[in-house]
């Protein structure tokens, strides 16, 4: 099953875990794709180095996230929490609240998996506490 192609994707997506590979705890996911939008790669690519100093464990470069027009793009696994238009301090504060638990609302984009109007309304109820316990996954 270490072969890519030997992958059972209906299993996973009934939610059943591989038989190979290491799960993990967490996982920081900074878009950089500049082939779907060069600001993914003008901004992704140096938040991601900038955080591999820290977070190099947790942290992983990776493809189109959604909303370029965000750049730098960044999610947070396995909650799926997006944050856009970060800066390395912005990130940086992002992952050490999530680390704690908490959820900050400064540049905040959403949850994976919610419609808007879900987002909205989470997004309102960040914005008006300034940081929430992590909802359960």
């Amino acid at each position: 099953a270490d072969e890519p192609g030997a992958l059972d994707l209906a299993a996973l997506a009934a939610g059943k875990r591989p038989e190979s590979g290491t799960p993990v705890e967490r996982m920081y996911l900074v878009c950089v794709h500049g082939r779907r939008n060069r600001c993914c790669a003008h901004f992704g690519g140096p938040l991601a180095r900038e955080l591999a100093g820290t977070y190099a464990d947790d942290l992983w470069e990776t493809t189109h996230l959604g909303g370029h027009k965000f750049a730098a793009n960044m999610v947070l696994l396995p909650h799926g929490l997006y944050y856009g238009q970060c800066g390395t301090d912005t990130a940086g504060a992002a992952i050490e609240a999530y680390r704690r638990g908490e959820v900050v609302a400064r540049r905040f984009r959403g949850r994976a998996g919610q419609d808007a109007a879900k987002q909205e309304a989470e997004n309102a109820e960040h914005e008006s506490a300034g940081q929430l316990p992590l909802p359960r996954v």
